[in-house]
């Protein structure tokens, strides 16, 4: 395996061995001509080649990684009915109808982009006469906002669109906090701490794909779980425990970028739910205690004191998250 070789991390390496063929179609569908190229494009540089141009050069080597992906993610879901204690299978989608998949994928992964390229506006620092202009920290539901506050957001969600069909926890075993952060840093167009970001999207992901996309659940995750550090920069004093303004109010960007995209079909109630947060934030005076309390009580007022199930959602996210960050590779500590 290593052929008589030490390695720096024997997870990574690991992974590489058991997803090499997988890894090998993803570098090849998001190679640096491309990733740069919808930087550029995305940036308005002059000279760059469009959206369409480049997917259209793209597409074959996109097809062939959905291709190669589908056969993985067939493998995974065997593995997991095999495991399923209950004795339910989930259904695996077979290879026979790869090729109508693969393009119903990239079709997918293409309207993305293009939604994204439609929310883009000017920076401040670009407009004449405004160059010491700094533009303010976005509301979570001001995706174009935050594409100029978060510096190469567009990027990361770009990437995490190529890929967000696939399950929270096939993103998490398969390394892909790792891929897609090093495709960022290695094209020097890296967000802050890019597997942080990746591993709070897996998160907010798997909610999604638990279904418990509330009010309750994300406030736990983000200030109430073990992980809300990552999520909120959560940390106790005089008995008290604070949140990070900044660290949340990205989380909670990131957040409704990626929800908001795995449920269109309700889209009203989840935009409500983050206007839901976003006031409360405001409101908490950095402290996680008022932050949760206003959700708590909703939560016994509509229900009659029955328990939510949000604790569960957020068990399940938290869990998603910590295979995302088990690699010791995986471990960087946040800056904020």
């Amino acid at each position: 395996l290593l052929n008589g070789k030490g390695v720096d991390d024997i997870q990574v390496a690991w992974e590489e061995y058991c997803y090499k063929d997988l890894y090998k179609a993803l570098n090849d569908f998001l190679n640096p001509d491309f990733v740069k190229g919808l930087a550029a494009s995305f940036d308005g540089e002059k000279d760059s080649l469009s959206l369409e141009d480049l997917l259209s050069g793209v597409k074959e080597k996109a097809l062939a990684y959905y291709d190669k992906e589908e056969i993985f993610l067939e493998e995974f879901l065997s593995a997991e009915n095999k495991k399923s204690d209950s004795g339910k299978k989930t259904a695996a989608k077979t290879n026979t109808k790869s090729g109508k998949q693969s393009a119903e994928r990239f079709k997918d992964f293409s309207q993305k982009l293009s939604a994204y390229f439609d929310q883009r506006t000017v920076s401040p620092e670009t407009e004449p006469g405004k160059k010491d202009v700094t533009p303010a920290a976005p509301d979570c539901l001001d995706l174009a906002g935050g594409f100029i506050y978060y510096k190469n957001s567009f990027l990361a969600l770009a990437l995490y669109s190529a890929v967000n069909k696939l399950p929270a926890e096939c993103l998490c075993k398969w390394g892909y906090t790792r891929k897609l952060s090093d495709i960022l840093v290695q094209n020097n167009l890296s967000v802050f701490n890019p597997r942080k970001v990746f591993e709070r999207i897996f998160a907010f992901k798997a909610l999604a794909d638990e279904k418990k996309i509330t009010e309750l659940a994300l406030a736990e995750l983000l200030v109430n779980s073990k992980d809300a550090w990552t999520f909120a920069g959560v940390n106790e004093y005089n008995g008290i425990k604070w949140f990070n303004k900044e660290l949340i109010d990205e989380s909670l960007w990131y957040a409704t970028s990626v929800l908001l995209s795995s449920n269109l079909k309700d889209k009203e109630k989840t935009e409500k739910i983050f206007k839901s947060l976003e006031a409360a934030k405001n409101k908490a005076e950095y402290q996680c205690e008022k932050f949760m309390a206003a959700f708590i009580k909703k939560i016994k007022t509509a229900a009659g004191g029955k328990k939510s199930s949000a604790p569960a959602a957020k068990k399940k996210a938290s869990s998603v998250k910590e295979k995302a960050s088990s690699s010791p590779s995986a471990k960087v500590k946040s800056n904020k």
